[in-house]
């Protein structure tokens, strides 16, 4: 249904159209941190064909990725996403493979444990444990957690 003759959709223009609050909705990012993580990873050996056949760009990929991890349920679905960017549903799938092996591969370089004392300072600051999180050395995202009910125990 979305086969090559759909290419004209082209997503790039589209993504170069966001501005950071859409960028956010679709992505999880900023603009800029979507730019960054592409210049990254473009060149990365997974998004390059050994085929006569191009693969879509990585940034295409990527994105589809970022969108499809940005929500649950239904939201992720390959259906959901193949409307959305205008792609088959095996592609998607394809995409998600290979952005997830690229991005994955950038984790020794970002995801580490903080040292000893770093961990200390962090957890004393009282950016967190004054909201109910003491020792707690920090967030992946900034991201508080909703929870579904109000804790009986210091619920505010």
């Amino acid at each position: 249904m979305y086969a090559r003759n759909n290419r004209d959709y082209n997503v790039l223009d589209r993504l170069e159209g966001f501005q950071d609050k859409k960028c956010r909705i679709f992505l999880r990012m900023t603009r800029k941190s979507f730019l960054k993580l592409t210049w990254m990873l473009f060149e990365h050996e997974v998004f390059q064909s050994p085929g006569y056949n191009k693969q879509e760009q990585a940034a295409v990929q990527i994105a589809i990725l970022l969108d499809r991890l940005g929500h649950d349920g239904s939201g992720m679905s390959t259906a959901r996403l193949a409307e959305t960017w205008h792609r088959s549903e095996g592609s998607i799938y394809n995409y998600t493979e290979r952005a997830m092996v690229a991005i994955l591969s950038l984790q020794k370089r970002f995801l580490f444990w903080p040292k000893s004392e770093e961990r200390v300072a962090h957890a004393t600051c009282g950016k967190v444990a004054g909201k109910g999180f003491v020792g707690c050395v920090g967030f992946v995202d900034g991201t508080t957690i909703p929870f579904e009910q109000r804790p009986e125990v210091k619920g505010d």
